[in-house]
């Protein structure tokens, strides 16, 4: 009974990580310089915060009020501060059980078998949203603006049979 019952290990990390700062970035496909760069000063579009990011509904689709940001009038630089944006956040349990068995009286060989889940519960860990937008005209055409784009890895198993001597 002691050699089913003893030796056994249980281990593991587990993880939990707000999401990471993130900004909106704002493109034209309109032409003319006043759409590719509104500052006119080679440095390219800017959003401009037009309402409150954080007034929304949300769902799959929508992580922050897409309506909020818009192309920089003509001659600003936009009026967004950097890191306005969180990614997701996300929490990730990885487990091993070990197994140790002692072979022969002096317990001089040894053999063990491990089992290891990383992502163990398996649940979807988004990663990234969309934060880009792309206007023609006034309206964003970047379909993926406010919806998760990227996840992390699903569970992995992994295992390992090993003999000491």
């Amino acid at each position: 009974m002691r050699h089913v019952l003893d030796n056994w290990v249980l281990s593991g990390v587990t993880l939990f990580s707000t999401g990471a700062p993130a900004e909106p970035s704002c493109t034209s496909v309109s032409a003319g310089p006043d759409n590719s760069d509104p500052s006119l000063s080679g440095g390219g579009a800017r959003c401009e915060e037009v309402a409150n990011p954080n007034n929304f509904q949300h769902s799959f689709y929508s992580n922050f009020n897409t309506a909020a940001f818009g192309m920089a009038p003509v001659e600003t630089f936009g009026n967004i501060g950097e890191n306005i944006l969180r990614q997701p956040s996300w929490w990730n349990w990885n487990v091993a059980l070990q197994k140790i068995a002692v072979i022969g009286k002096e317990g001089r060989y040894r053999i063990s078998a491990r089992i290891e889940a990383f992502n163990v519960f398996n649940h979807t860990e988004f990663s990234t949203i969309g934060t880009t937008y792309t206007f023609s005209g006034l309206n964003n055409t970047n379909t993926q603006t406010g919806q998760y784009t990227a996840t992390y890895s699903p569970r992995q198993m992994a295992t390992t049979l090993r003999f000491e001597f």
